[in-house]
């Protein structure tokens, strides 16, 4: 038995099939943060630098997306030397994992919402906002999640 491999060209939510050039449409399932990271019993130290940070902005209470999150908080993230946030895609991965980290123990440090479910946001979503209480407990406890 052999193996065919082809490359195809993504067309916004399709491909054309290398053998029949049938149309199959794309589909990304999306879910609610890194699935890995709901059983965490604590964060690393850049990690809770991170939300230290965010907890005590202007932007504590604003709902961002991840772009934005990213341009606001870029210096903070440089000048606290956070090596796990500074680059953009490691830093999606960091935000995924914060919204599920420790959520087999308790609610979620950051909530996350598309942009349909927030009436003043007009642009794509999804957007990400901090739960401030859980967030202010856990730093409280160092890290601690559960």
């Amino acid at each position: 038995m052999s193996t065919l491999i082809h490359c195809v060209k993504v067309k916004s939510s399709s491909i054309n099939c290398p053998c029949c050039s049938a149309k199959i449409n794309l589909i990304q399932h999306k879910g609610h943060g890194a699935t890995y990271a709901r059983d965490w019993k604590s964060l690393n130290l850049e990690q809770v630098l991170f939300l230290e940070a965010w907890a005590n902005s202007e932007h504590k209470l604003a709902y961002m997306d991840k772009n934005t999150l990213y341009k606001r908080f870029l210096s903070k993230i440089k000048k606290g030397k956070m090596k796990g946030f500074i680059n953009r895609v490691p830093f999606n991965g960091r935000i995924s994992e914060l919204v599920s980290a420790g959520t087999d123990y308790g609610s979620s440090l950051i909530e996350k919402i598309p942009a349909t479910q927030h009436e003043k946001l007009m642009a794509k979503g999804p957007y990400y906002k901090l739960r401030l209480p859980r967030v202010r407990h856990v730093l409280k406890r160092g890290g601690i999640l559960n």
